[in-house]
C-alpha cells in the first residue's frame, strides 16, 4: 500500500485524533483542536471541518472499493467502516480508557494518547481484513 492509501485508510478516525491530540496539546497551548461539547461558534466549526474530514475519508474508501469491486463490495465497505471507524470508537472508546487505567492512559496524556493510536490502528486493521474477508467470500460465491 502506498502512502496515499494508508492516510485514506485512517482518514474516517480524523475526530479520535483531533480529540486525542486535543488532550496533549490543551494544557500548554490553551486550545483544543476537537470537543466532546463545544461552546462557542468557533468550537463549533472546528468540529464540523473534522467531521468532515472524517466522513470524507469514509467517503472516499467507499468509493475506491465500489469502483475497484462492485456495488455489493461498496455497500458492505459503508457499513463495515461506519461501525468501526464511527460507532465503535464513539460509544467505546471512553469505556476502554477507564478499562485500561491501571495502564495511566488517564493520568499520563501521551500513554493516553499513544494507547487511542494503538486502539485505531487495531480498529483499522480489522476493518481492512473485514473488506478482504468480504471481498473473498463474495469471488467465492460468484464461482458456485
Amino acid at each position: 500500500m502506498v502512502l496515499k492509501d494508508k492516510i485514506i485508510h485512517l482518514l474516517p478516525f480524523t475526530n479520535k485524533f483531533a480529540l486525542l491530540l486535543s488532550d496533549l496539546i490543551e494544557p500548554s497551548m490553551g486550545f483544543r483542536l476537537y470537543y466532546h461539547h463545544p461552546n462557542t461558534p468557533l468550537q463549533e466549526l472546528m468540529n464540523l471541518v473534522i467531521k468532515f474530514i472524517s466522513l470524507l475519508g469514509i467517503n472516499l474508501n467507499v468509493i475506491q472499493n465500489t469502483l475497484d469491486s462492485g456495488y455489493m463490495v461498496g455497500v458492505a465497505v459503508s457499513i463495515i467502516y461506519f461501525i468501526f471507524s464511527y460507532l465503535v470508537p464513539n460509544m467505546f472508546m471512553d469505556d476502554l480508557y477507564i478499562i485500561f487505567d491501571f495502564l495511566g492512559v488517564n493520568s499520563n496524556m501521551l500513554i493516553g494518547l499513544i494507547f487511542g493510536i494503538v486502539v485505531i490502528i487495531i480498529l483499522d486493521v480489522i476493518i481492512i481484513n473485514l473488506i478482504e474477508k468480504y471481498k473473498k467470500e463474495l469471488k467465492l460465491l460468484k464461482k458456485v
